[in-house]
């Protein structure tokens, strides 16, 4: 993403000269109008939101990058070893040595193991797919199946509560991260449309208020101004800024880069970059801001407080895309968050690889049935000491610490980043 042009100049003061934002100033004998300070907040906000974005999109990034070169392999290292840890506990199943309160706690240990390792595994062997199948009395492809079909019901069934009807048969086992956010994306606008159309049957016939009207006309005559705006500043900017206006070499290069900026801005229907050109030679030539009337700002505002929401819309749902689904570590009840300290999660990653192979050692050793006695207690402490909190199992710690990746649900709060 490209890194946005500075939008305020802090250092310059009135009589020095022109400034870079979009600020309107007040004068000795004018004060802002209401409709003035609406619009400098509303550039602020942009100016804020559009920095986040940036910083965000390049601290991902660079985590990503990060998780490619250095905890790719370490994440396999400890499928590796937890995949060894669960082949050496399964034959306790059917150790008589063992109680049947404690065998049951130790398919419990072996099925949160098995969910860790399927969720990061690249393929899964046939001794681990029996082993699964022999815990859940299922096919695995069958429990899958199963538990989809679970969530969409549970998903439709809430919909349905809220008057709202959704098919979510169109999310099936095995495809991919891409198709699953573009079904996603036909679901959200589905979501909308029959929103509005559930409000328009709610008062098909309700009289507008007097001031719904104003505001309905208020609205109508802003978003004309809006489409008048982007135009006029757009031809407005081409005649000036065409580089074949220009005989001097250095001035025609810049307005050249001016020209490029401007069309594209144009192209995005980018009220915000084209003002900010627009403001630009408005202080550059005529060092004159009061013609942006108030008419013409409401029409700015009213475009600005639309990018504003879409910059929220992209700070939201910027961790959700699927290229940085590696990065998102599920915290249940609490939601998720976005992983980006990569030298510490490799720090964390060799420390699970190594507990995990000290475990299958002390399993592989004589007294391998004492260690497995120990992991049940050490589970039903751990078990106990959250009685009342709906979470997943807990776990001992030299079988907890867990992998870093599971899709959060759409429900979670957005993923936070873990700077």
């Amino acid at each position: 993403m490209a890194r946005q042009q500075p939008l305020f100049d802090k250092s310059a003061t009135p009589g020095q000269g022109p400034a870079r934002g979009l600020t309107v100033r007040a004068q000795p004998d004018r004060p802002l109008t209401k409709t003035q300070k609406a619009f400098n907040r509303l550039v602020a906000k942009v100016e804020q939101l559009r920095t986040r974005l940036v910083a965000d999109t390049q601290l991902f990034e660079e985590a990503l990058i990060y998780h490619a070169q250095h905890l790719r392999h370490r994440i396999q290292q400890v499928v590796s070893a937890r995949t060894d840890v669960v082949q050496a506990l399964a034959p306790f199943l059917d150790d008589r040595r063992l109680k049947k309160g404690d065998t049951r706690v130790l398919r419990e240990i072996l099925m949160s193991q098995l969910d860790e390792i399927l969720a990061h595994a690249e393929a899964i062997d046939d001794d681990l797919r029996a082993l699964f199948e022999r815990l859940h009395g299922s096919d695995m492809k069958d429990v899958e199946e199963e538990q989809l079909q679970d969530a969409r019901s549970a998903m439709e069934a809430m919909f349905a509560d809220m008057g709202i009807e959704v098919n979510l048969s169109g999310f099936r086992l095995g495809m991919t991260e891409t198709d699953v956010a573009a079904k996603a994306a036909e679901l959200i606008d589905e979501l909308k449309r029959q929103a509005t159309e559930a409000e328009a049957r709610a008062n098909p016939n309700r009289r507008k208020t007097k001031r719904e009207q104003r505001e309905e006309e208020r609205l109508r005559r802003a978003e004309d101004a809006r489409k008048v705006s982007i135009g006029s500043i757009y031809r407005q900017l081409a005649k000036v800024l065409h580089p074949d206006l220009e005989k001097d070499p250095d001035s025609r290069q810049r307005k050249s880069a001016l020209m490029q900026e401007l069309t594209a801005a144009y192209a995005r229907q980018d009220l915000h970059a084209l003002l900010r050109l627009q403001l630009e030679w408005i202080h550059r030539e005529e060092g004159d801001t009061a013609r942006l009337t108030d008419e013409r700002l409401d029409a700015y505002n009213l475009v600005l407080k639309e990018q504003v929401a879409q910059l929220e819309r992209e700070l939201t749902e910027l961790p959700l895309h699927p290229k940085f689904h590696p990065l998102i570590e599920d915290l249940g009840p609490w939601g998720a968050r976005v992983r980006t300290d990569g030298p510490a999660e490799a720090r964390r990653l060799d420390a699970v690889a190594d507990g995990l192979r000290g475990a299958l050692d002390s399993l592989q050793a004589p007294l391998a049935l004492t260690h497995v006695r120990e992991l049940i207690r050490e589970q039903r402490a751990a078990d106990k000491a959250r009685p009342k909190l709906r979470m997943p199992t807990s776990r001992p710690p030299w079988l907890s610490t867990r992998l870093h990746t599971h899709p959060h649900s759409p429900s979670s709060p957005r993923p936070r980043p873990n700077r």
